[in-house]
């Protein structure tokens, strides 16, 4: 578009011989337009491009802020989609998806929230009829990946201070050794709820 003046010029060159006047006044009134047009285009341009890069950046934050929220990650230890069933009262077990990618076992000890005591490691007994008791820590072998849920092993808030609410969400931290604390979201579904909504998603 910068050339398109000087192209026009070169082409005009025999007419100015003629009329120069009548062709400075026609010249001048193409360039303007040229400079108008030019104007528009690149007006346009600018308005397209700005538009296109922040629809771009908006739909990568909110997908980086989904996998954030479902997935938390140290060191080669992955904890995926924690959850609580709501309730108002007693104790409040999490349960979680777990993957030890490391090349040695690791070792759940607990965890700790602003909602509760300590979070014990409990386990569904057979001996007991079911009732949940107190493990104390839990082994994770290399390469395994383990569900923490109600048939199993989990994590057990031993008692909640305020009513836990479907919607609401909050932080726990759970130790693991030798790793140290993982910070994970605990999202709190339907008091009848069985498993977290995306479980088995790939992230």
């Amino acid at each position: 578009m910068r050339a398109l003046p000087l192209i026009l010029a070169l082409m005009a060159a025999p007419a100015l011989a003629e009329g120069e006047h009548g062709h400075d006044h026609d010249h001048e009134e193409h360039a303007e337009g040229e400079h108008h047009d030019a104007h528009d285009d690149h007006g346009h341009e600018d308005h397209a491009g700005h538009d296109d890069h922040g629809h771009g950046d908006h739909a990568h934050e909110e997908h980086a802020g989904d996998d954030d929220g479902h997935l938390s990650e140290v060191e080669g230890v992955r904890i995926l989609h924690a959850w609580t069933p709501a309730t108002r009262r007693g104790p409040a077990p999490i349960y979680f998806e777990f993957e030890n990618e490391r090349d040695a076992p690791v070792m759940v000890t607990g965890g700790a929230t602003d909602h509760g005591e300590a979070a014990a490691v409990m386990g569904v007994s057979l001996t007991a009829g079911g009732a949940p008791v107190t493990l104390g820590e839990m082994e994770i072998l290399a390469g395994d990946d383990v569900d923490f849920d109600a048939q199993g092993v989990f994590l057990m808030l031993v008692e909640i201070d305020e009513p836990l609410e479907e919607g609401q969400s909050f932080p726990l931290d759970i130790t693991v050794e030798p790793v140290g604390t993982i910070e994970v979201q605990v999202d709190v579904l339907a008091a009848d709820a069985t498993r977290h909504p995306h479980a088995g998603h790939v992230h």
